[in-house]
């Protein structure tokens, strides 16, 4: 999901493929493709015989032909936290993609739109949230039915059903070394010595993608934003409790 630490991820696998041969793919630059045409690129990509790592922010689609089928990685993130930072992201964006074609379309409709000026909590406190927002992480991990579209108790089952039979990890931000601790057990081929890369070099990889002029969220808006995405709240600390399960299990530690 956007601005979940999935960026971070990406970079660390990145420098990783320094010392080993792993093939990395990034699809977060096809701005203007349609849906179809995205799907269309990513299950060229999957399909390929020597990928290794692909990146991408699509909500879930399942990719299987014949018996390869890829493994599922995700990482969610505090849904408020996350909407503030993709609100700020995307308008003044970081040192890394504050120039990203994707920024630049938003901010030029922010201006058109004549508020974009209005921080955060202006926003939510004027013009609220769209549906879509709301249950951003809900729709991530139900997919491309029609029922994920719906803030409805099938779309949140939908995204349970999908996270416990097709995802080998779903980790947490907030958590972030231990979600990296659990990739080295659980896919060591690609992810091992990854917390260590991690905990020498997180100064500067969070440096660089921090987002900027973010101010903090007023405990009225966060009343009012958890009441509005009870769904989301209600998937992630469902997602919380099976990763801290799932850390118990394969006794990891704080």
């Amino acid at each position: 999901m956007p601005k979940s630490g999935s960026r971070t991820l990406y970079e660390l696998v990145a420098k990783m493929n320094q010392t080993k041969n792993i093939t990395i793919k990034n699809t977060m630059d096809g701005f203007n493709q349609t849906h179809a045409e995205k799907l269309q690129e990513i299950r060229r990509l999957i399909y390929s015989h020597d990928l290794g790592f692909l990146y991408t922010h699509m909500k879930f689609e399942l990719f299987v032909k014949g018996n390869k089928k890829p493994k599922y990685i995700s990482i969610v993130r505090d849904p408020i936290d996350r909407l503030a930072s993709l609100y700020y992201f995307v308008r003044y964006g970081d040192d890394v993609a504050d120039q990203s074609e994707a920024g630049q379309h938003f901010r030029e409709r922010m201006e058109q739109m004549n508020h974009s000026s209005e921080s955060f909590n202006e926003y939510v406190t004027s013009r609220g949230l769209s549906r879509h927002s709301s249950t951003a992480t809900v729709r991530h991990f139900c997919g491309h039915d029609k029922i994920c579209g719906k803030n409805n108790k099938n779309a949140y089952k939908n995204a349970v059903e999908n996270i416990n039979k097709q995802y080998i990890l779903v980790g947490i931000m907030e958590d972030y070394v231990s979600t990296l601790k659990a990739l080295e057990i659980l896919i060591p081929d690609l992810f091992a010595g990854v917390t260590q890369i991690y905990l020498d070099q997180r100064k500067g990889i969070l440096g660089k993608m921090r987002t900027k002029n973010k101010t903090t969220i007023s405990p009225f808006v966060r009343r009012k934003l958890k009441e509005e995405m009870k769904m989301d709240y209600k998937l992630y600390d469902y997602v919380k409790l099976k990763f801290n399960r799932l850390k118990a299990k394969l006794n990891i530690s704080d």
